[in-house]
């Protein structure tokens, strides 16, 4: 018999799985906590015992998916002290969770309906911060040692980040004319290439 832990766990994973379709599908606004509980084959019950509504639901997912992002990137980070392999790896990282990750890419792209929003302001919040510190202290080691340009934090997120979040969002819609991976090579040299300083390109 599986341990009475590991049978919640999976629950509450087949109910966070059973809605993410859903948002995805029809729209957070559009689904209710009756298509969750068909869709997931749970009761009423269950699913009120892991999260107070839909607006829980919803909000666990951003939270838990942002959580593993940050989490897999920072160790990235971790292994590329240095900003001319960090740089690429960045990249290629964001779009590879999110290839690993569609549905869930998917939905964190979408942006928040106002409620989800509000119930993840103050979680979002803290996770950022820890996570803004330390890969800001990386930067800064970078440009002190004269490997990257000296960058606000928000340049420095719009230039590495913004081509491969829209290249992610094309791959999503099926809208790509080469293969991703090719692509994602592309995004990630041309991202260096614009943090860089003068001295570091070839």
């Amino acid at each position: 018999m599986a341990p009475e832990w590991s049978t919640t766990a999976a629950r509450r994973n087949g109910i966070l799985a059973a809605a993410l379709t859903l948002f995805n599908e029809k729209g957070y606004e559009a689904t209710t906590i009756d298509d969750v509980r068909q869709a997931a084959a749970a009761s009423t019950g269950s699913i009120y015992h892991h999260f107070r509504n839909k607006q829980a639901i919803a909000a666990a997912l951003f939270v838990e998916g942002l959580a593993g992002y940050q989490r897999e990137l920072l160790e990235v980070f971790r292994q590329n002290p240095h900003a001319r392999d960090g740089v690429p790896a960045a990249v290629r990282h964001y779009v590879d969770w999110c290839m690993r990750n569609p549905a869930l890419a998917r939905f964190m792209l979408a942006g928040r309906d106002f409620e989800v929003r509000e119930a993840t302001t103050a979680a979002v919040r803290e996770m950022n911060a820890r996570f803004t510190a330390e890969t800001a202290a990386w930067r800064a080691r970078n440009v002190e040692r004269g490997e990257l340009r000296p960058l606000g934090g928000d340049a420095y997120l719009a230039i590495v980040y913004g081509p491969a979040r829209a290249l992610v969002r094309s791959w999503l819609a099926g809208r790509l004319s080469a293969p991703i991976e090719e692509a994602t090579a592309e995004v990630a040299s041309a991202a260096w290439r614009a943090v860089a300083p003068p001295g570091e390109l070839p």
